[in-house]
């Protein structure tokens, strides 16, 4: 699902309104940073994926373009609306736009049996929370691999004393995120 953002705002308008601010909505569209969040997840065909907040559907896309079984958590019904009809025609594709606050749903009971990643471009206002769901599930995912907002992420990675959190190969380490919160 390529979008410009000319495209974007055309399909908010459509939508009637544009980003919900309140849950933190921004889009991902950039065809490099897709690819760079697949690879780094190591999907391969028939890997369980739990995605929140897919928006557009870009990254689900991605996903499903490399044979990944999708779960996406939705919580804005324009968005459910938008991207069933699109996503649904794709005949041996495993995926399914659940409707719901990531924040209240099991997503245990979205996963099947056997391992799963967790593979997201996090809407900001639950950045945190789905983080720590996904540590502290009662099976965690093999692989967490998600976008953030900077801030949120120099937040995270801030220790007591206020200065960084030591880098990993110039990488800032999950671990590091996740202990952080």
């Amino acid at each position: 699902m390529d979008m410009t953002p000319t495209d974007i705002k055309a399909a908010l308008k459509e939508l009637g309104g544009g980003a919900n601010k309140r849950l933190g909505q921004h889009f991902l569209i950039d065809a490099a940073a897709l690819s760079t969040v697949v690879e780094t997840a190591g999907i391969r065909p028939g890997d369980q994926v739990l995605e929140v907040g897919p928006g557009f559907g870009a990254l689900t896309q991605a996903l499903l373009d490399r044979g990944a079984e999708v779960v996406a958590i939705e919580q804005d019904r324009r968005f459910v609306e938008y991207l069933n009809p699109r996503l649904s025609p794709q005949r041996g594709r495993s995926v399914r736009v659940v409707q719901g606050d990531a924040a209240a749903v099991h997503w245990h009971t979205l996963i099947g049996e056997g391992t799963w990643k967790f593979v997201s471009n996090l809407p900001y206002a639950i950045t945190s929370l789905a983080l720590r769901k996904a540590l502290w599930a009662p099976k965690p995912p093999d692989i967490a691999v998600v976008l953030v907002q900077r801030e949120v992420a120099e937040r995270a990675t801030t220790v007591a004393n206020g200065t960084k959190s030591q880098k990993l190969g110039g990488k800032t380490s999950l671990l590091s995120l996740m202990v952080a919160l």
